[in-house]
């Protein structure tokens, strides 16, 4: 009831993206990487680049892979996996997590290199240039600039121990849970068996020996039992007759305006609608009034930018 849909999940993205744009160019099983080692072929001319900072595990051509760059590769992949475990606990992956020397070398291999390769090979032939590449890769900088701007103001987000109390003091209406009616029932086909039903009732003979005497319902041979209901079980009349009444009492006759039908209701027993304690709803909150100042630190951020930077929306132009 309190959980919104979530904007952004912190620290998740800058690794699973890495993660992702690696393993997009794992496309191909992993023993066929053994080929490209064990062929010979002509090197290819590229173009020099410069060493970059970190330990340096391993050269592709003029480029460099390092310590560092695999341990965020290796902490990215495992991380997946065990996510992935935890949604389909029943599933076998055919994936093992990278936790011993071997098995990170592996990853190095079949991986990381794998992907420095075949994104050489784009480079010579030319693929960066093409115009639709171009645009891609303007737009996923574009992407991720945002998602870097948005996850650095969200991370300035707090939610205090007293906003979520006041929260809850003021709102604990909606803190209730779902009451739950046990009801029984007498439906007839005409107004007049209804009242006679009623009559009969109300002179105190029992509501299930007059359910079973008067009601067409197929709950009839069980004195008209419906056990605990919702809200929603049939029409909105009979919603508002069940909840309206007290414990023990019986209706009136009640019309359905869809069918041929009409209703007496008794009420047998109440359950639920308590509210929830606070502690059993504290990290719900929580999360809710999170993602709320989120979202308002977000909106802030593009109403003063809208004030600031000049926007021209030509709608003449929009087909």
């Amino acid at each position: 009831m309190l959980q919104k849909e979530v904007w952004m999940n912190k620290g998740v993205f800058p690794k699973t993206l890495a993660f992702v744009i690696a393993m997009s160019f794992f496309i191909a099983g992993c023993d066929n990487i053994k080929s490209l080692f064990n062929k010979s072929a002509p090197p290819k001319k590229v173009e020099p680049v410069a060493k970059p900072q970190g330990t340096i595990i391993a050269t592709v051509g003029s480029a460099y892979i390092t310590l560092e760059e695999l341990d965020r590769y290796v902490e990215a992949y495992n991380e997946q996996i065990e996510n992935y475990r935890e949604i389909y606990p029943d599933q076998d992956i055919g994936l093992e997590k990278a936790e011993t020397l071997d098995q990170k070398i592996d990853l190095l291999k079949n991986d990381l290199i794998r992907q420095k390769l075949i994104y050489q090979e784009a480079i010579d032939r030319g693929l960066d240039k093409k115009e639709d590449v171009e645009t891609a890769l303007k737009e996923f900088r574009m992407n991720l600039l945002v998602a870097s701007l948005v996850s650095e103001v969200v991370d300035d987000v707090d939610v205090s121990s007293g906003e979520i109390e006041d929260y809850y003091n003021t709102n604990k209406e909606l803190m209730r849970g779902m009451e739950e009616r046990h009801v029984l029932e007498i439906v007839t086909v005409s107004e007049s068996q209804a009242n006679n039903a009623l009559i009969e009732v109300l002179q105190g003979t029992d509501f299930t020996d007059v359910a079973r005497s008067y009601s067409i319902s197929t709950t009839a041979s069980k004195g008209g039992d419906l056990g605990f209901i919702m809200p929603g079980t049939k029409f909105p009349q009979f919603d508002i007759a069940v909840y309206s009444l007290d414990l023990g009492r019986t209706s009136t006759v009640i019309k359905n305006p869809d069918a041929n039908e009409y209703y007496i209701v008794k009420v047998q027993a109440i359950r639920g609608g308590e509210t929830k304690p606070l502690s059993e709803l504290w990290d719900d909150i929580e999360l809710m009034l999170e993602q709320t100042k989120q979202k308002e630190a977000i909106d802030n951020l593009v109403s003063k930018l809208w004030r600031q930077i000049k926007v021209d929306i030509k709608t003449s132009e929009i087909r």
